[in-house]
């Protein structure tokens, strides 16, 4: 018969080999690991690297991806490891989650917040992009049939909505996206389309996300964007009356508030570019010119009655109230 304290050794015993067990792979691929002294979770990856990314002193090196991963949870702005076993091996930390490349015996792990936004805990949220005035709405196990203009394979939901907003000169206003479709989760299966229908289809598992922005949406408003109120003109250029060199902003948005903060300036024209376009501030503001690529805006300064103000500056505009 078997004493029970000998069966009690064997419980601890037991519990103190899965304690002390390491990190195997494939056994623990796809699985979840929380690093004890930060208590971070990491979704560990088998056989898979993410180059590029990497943090200025990379790689560490550690004997086991346990260390690896506690040498990331330490060091800033580390979301993402590479690593390859040995007495010790290499550690690459890396500050973002890159396209993966397969790599026999590399082991992986990454932070979930490094993956971006998901479903179902985005849907009905709208998505920033670089542009402050542009967001994307998150529309989860659904999708709206349109207009196909490119597919793409994407890390992440995120990257999916940055490569349409990066594509909007090309039409694209609205995506969707299949997770684990084409590559290793977090990536999918992205298509831009520059339509979309008014009614929404559901399927499970596909996740959808539909343009909203200032330009179009409030194109001949007249609207307080940051400080001062502003009469919007997208699709417009106001050539001439140019403040110098222009200054590089994320969007139309961004460009009226450079506008705000700079004396002088009563008006902007912004040219497309991703992440990043020219921006010109404008002392005058004159006659309008339809351009597809450019986006406008002239300020309204709180005297403003009516009287046109092309070709006019600040300070006549206010003379004429």
């Amino acid at each position: 018969m078997i004493s029970p304290v000998f069966l009690v050794f064997l419980s601890l015993s037991s519990l103190a080999n899965v304690a002390l067990a390491q990190l195997e792979c494939p056994n623990d691929n796809e699985q979840t690991y929380v690093d004890p002294a930060s208590q971070l979770t990491y979704v560990i990856e088998c056989g898979y690297d993410r180059p590029g990314a990497d943090i200025p002193g990379s790689p560490g090196w550690t004997d086991t991806l346990e260390e690896c991963i506690a040498l990331c949870s330490t060091t800033s702005p580390c979301a993402d490891v590479s690593y390859i076993p040995g007495s010790p091996g290499p550690c690459y930390m890396k500050n973002a989650l890159n396209a993966p490349v397969a790599y026999n015996g590399m082991m992986a792990a990454h932070l979930p917040s490094a993956e971006g936004p998901e479903c179902p805990a985005s849907n009905g949220v709208c998505l920033d992009v670089p542009d402050g005035g542009t967001c994307y709405v998150t529309e989860c196990n659904s999708q709206r049939v349109g207009d196909a203009i490119l597919q793409v394979i994407t890390t992440t939901f995120q990257d999916c909505i940055d490569e349409c907003e990066a594509n909007f000169l090309n039409g694209c206003t609205y995506v969707n996206f299949a997770p684990g479709e084409g590559t290793i989760l977090p990536g999918g299966t992205c298509t831009l389309q520059s339509t979309y229908s008014q009614s929404l289809t559901s399927a499970s598992g596909s996740w959808g996300a539909f343009r909203s922005s200032i330009c179009p949406n409030q194109n001949g408003a007249n609207e307080t964007y940051y400080q001062r109120e502003y009469h919007l003109m997208c699709g417009t250029d106001l050539y001439g009356g140019d403040m110098g060199s222009p200054v590089w902003t994320t969007g139309i948005f961004e460009c009226m508030v450079t506008c705000d903060l700079t004396p002088d300036c009563i008006a902007v024209a912004w040219h497309w570019g991703y992440p990043t376009g020219p921006c010109y501030l404008k002392s005058t503001v004159n006659p309008p010119s339809s351009n597809d690529a450019v986006n406008a805006a002239y300020w309204i300064p709180p005297c403003y009655s009516g009287i046109s103000i092309y070709t006019t500056t600040i300070y006549t505009v206010c003379s004429l109230c």
